[in-house]
């Protein structure tokens, strides 16, 4: 699961007691004296003063207010939840600022950052001090969510720049950009990179993972940052390209226009702008007086025990995490929010069937949580999906588990039609199926939400190239994953090779040789001299001397036209077999095990498919049933519905499957 926690580490005159580990018994918290207070967009519980509540939730939302200052009417993603926890004090904090083992950490506040759910815990006695990492990654986690990933230099530096975000007192009047001691040190005392070699940096970079070029990388990208907001003018600029990047413009051609200057002159701006030193202040971003609204209320001692359960699941010592969600059931909290947590708290432990089980006791219910269908789909998929390097698996648990996880991310973006996560699924399965129309539909409408989002992006290069759309393909990764990420656009190349040669296999499995042909020819044009084009070459030819594409065990293989060998025979019964042709498919598979070995490997993977693809179609043969009894209920026959479905529920074997029609039945009172 995808976790970060950020910590602020605090001085030595700030360091709070040590205490000792938590790995006896988890202690309860007092939940007496609790506060809920909402804003338009953080909700904070909190067991501090009422006025240090409303206080805190007022500078949080001015803010997320203040980023509109630079993003320019792009509209900030409100889609993955930030709760806010408020100790009073360091002794009521100890218990949640520990990590996954128990061991305290010396810090005042943190932010843990979550595709479903953020939160934020701090403790109200530390000052300001806990909120300058808070406003760093708050930065992150709501640019992620809007645009995705920005170039490197742009997001850190403006996390930078805005962490120094503070009201002054009671005026509703906000600062931001004071300097930040640590990086002036930097920039004026250790030696610099080179401004174009900022603007180019990528995470996997050098100069970003060693010791004083990285001090260095974050002092200079906080420098050109804090230049394009010293003046109205530049920072409506900066609004600018990020507006043309966020509509996936080059990002070298999206500076000249927007900003009027290239890397190499920006560089150059930034570096006059250093030297004059004078403007090392904060800016004013105005005097809005206008009250934030702050709705607090007496918060439900099962809400309090639930809300530090939950982030206990996300991050902290599972013992404690779990006796604060059953406390939090016993004391009255829905049983879908409590299993939904327990689930993601298993497959943080890695404990797959625990998780399942959770996560299915969760999505039973009305209000279960969209992150409990998506998780538990992604767990359907894992376990049916074959793993490489294992022979062809069973296709009846692969589609069965799709279908499931399908049904389960569909009801996730009914609910939630803007969900990244379940669109991203949704796509996911599709890509897996090999049915790439719905699979593009789904991430487009993913990629609108987070434009620059380096996750969309390498699925959408795999779904192109598997419905043969190579040449767009492939322009994804040069254009959009190599200049942010060349790690992942390496990953994306061997996606879009193995894209590529199961389309031009499907082709050929339908007669269409010269469209298999053709789609090899655009890839080796698009595809430089290299490890790929090297593999992909020889399969072109034999494909264009009218051979057949055949996998082996290790990358993909080719051989020729004459002479099939029984490798060959195999391969082309399972192309048949994965082009949809199943009944065909299983006769070949039949006559080939007649000539065949039993002690062989091939034979005995022949005799699995075997069984694999009866099951298969007869699955299938149970959905068309399954899909006339749906036709009868939505045509008012409900009797003769109800007698199709008693009868498949006695015959069903899959147990995703059974649970369908048995929910089905019940819901038209023909259940148990």
């Amino acid at each position: 699961m995808h976790k970060i926690r950020t910590l602020l580490t605090l001085t030595l005159l700030m360091l709070a007691p040590a205490v000792a580990a938590a790995k006896d018994k988890p202690v309860l918290p007092n939940t007496e004296g609790w506060l809920e207070a909402r804003t338009a967009n953080f909700t904070l519980y909190s067991n501090a003063r009422e006025r240090t509540t409303r206080k805190t939730a007022v500078e949080l939302e001015r803010f997320r207010e203040s980023l509109g200052r630079i993003t320019q009417g792009l509209k900030l993603d409100a889609q993955v939840p930030t709760t806010l926890l408020l100790f009073r004090n360091d002794k009521d904090y100890a218990p949640y600022r520990l990590d996954d083992d128990g061991n305290p950490l010396n810090v005042s506040g943190y932010f843990l950052s979550g595709p479903f759910q953020n939160y934020i815990t701090m403790n109200a006695t530390a000052g300001s001090q806990p909120l300058r990492v808070v406003y760093h990654e708050y930065f992150h986690a709501v640019m992620k969510a809007t645009l995705g990933d920005l170039p490197l230099w742009l997001n850190e530096g403006l996390a930078e720049y805005y962490s120094t975000f503070r009201t002054r007192g009671f005026l509703g009047v906000v600062e931001v950009g004071h300097p930040i001691d640590e990086h002036v040190q930097y920039y004026r005392q250790v030696s610099r990179l080179h401004w174009p070699d900022v603007f180019r940096i990528t995470p996997d970079s050098p100069s970003y993972n060693e010791g004083t070029r990285q001090g260095a990388f974050y002092a200079q990208s906080w420098l050109a940052v804090h230049y394009l907001c010293a003046t109205d003018e530049r920072a409506r600029s900066l609004g600018r390209y990020l507006t043309m990047l966020r509509d996936g413009d080059d990002a070298e051609a999206a500076l000249k226009e927007a900003l009027g200057m290239d890397s190499v002159a920006l560089g150059a701006a930034v570096e006059a702008y250093a030297e004059t030193g004078s403007n090392f202040i904060y800016w004013d971003v105005g005097a809005d007086r206008q009250e934030v609204a702050v709705t607090v209320r007496t918060a439900a001692p099962a809400e309090i025990l639930f809300r530090l359960g939950d982030l206990l699941a996300r991050s902290g010592p599972a013992k404690s995490a779990k006796t604060h969600l059953e406390a939090a059931r016993k004391a009255g909290w829905p049983d879908a929010d409590v299993d939904n947590a327990l689930g993601v708290l298993a497959m943080r432990l890695e404990q797959k069937e625990e998780a399942t089980d959770h996560l299915r006791a969760a999505v039973a219910s009305d209000r279960a949580p969209v992150e409990g269908h998506i998780l538990l789909a992604s767990l359907i998929v894992e376990e049916a999906a074959p793993q490489p390097g294992q022979p062809a698996g069973s296709l009846e648990k692969l589609q069965g588990a799709l279908l499931e996880a399908r049904v389960l991310l569909e009801a996730a973006v009914a609910r939630q039609p803007e969900s990244v996560p379940a669109l991203v699924g949704m796509a996911q399965t599709y890509l897996l199926e090999g049915d790439t129309a719905p699979g593009l539909k789904a991430l487009a409408t993913a990629r609108r939400l987070r434009p620059l989002d380096l996750d969309i992006l390498e699925l959408g290069a795999c779904l192109l190239a598997r419905g043969g759309q190579v040449v767009e393909s492939w322009r994804v990764v040069e254009q959009n994953l190599r200049p942010q990420d060349p790690a992942r656009a390496a990953a994306a190349e061997e996606c879009v090779l193995e894209g590529t040669i199961m389309k031009a296999r499907e082709l050929l499995e339908g007669d269409d040789r010269e469209g298999a042909r053709r789609v090899l020819t655009e890839a080796l044009d698009v595809i430089p001299a290299g490890n790929l084009r090297s593999r992909l070459e020889p399969i072109h030819d034999v494909v264009a001397g009218g051979g057949h594409i055949v996998l082996s065990s290790g990358p993909a293989a080719s051989s020729g036209a004459g002479g099939a060998s029984q490798v060959d025979v195999y391969n082309a019964i399972v192309q048949l077999i994965q082009a949809g042709k199943h009944e065909e498919g299983l006769e070949q598979l039949n006559d080939f095990m007649k000539g065949c070995d039993p002690g062989e490997p091939l034979c005995q993977a022949a005799a699995e498919n075997v069984a694999s693809l009866q099951q298969l179609i007869t699955h299938n043969k149970q959905v068309d049933v399954y899909n006339e009894a749906i036709k009868l209920v939505n045509a008012g026959q409900i009797k003769p519905a109800l007698e199709i479905l008693g009868k498949l529920e006695e015959e069903v074997i899959d147990p995703g499957f059974k649970r369908q029609v048995q929910d089905l039945l019940e819901s038209l009172g023909g259940g148990v």
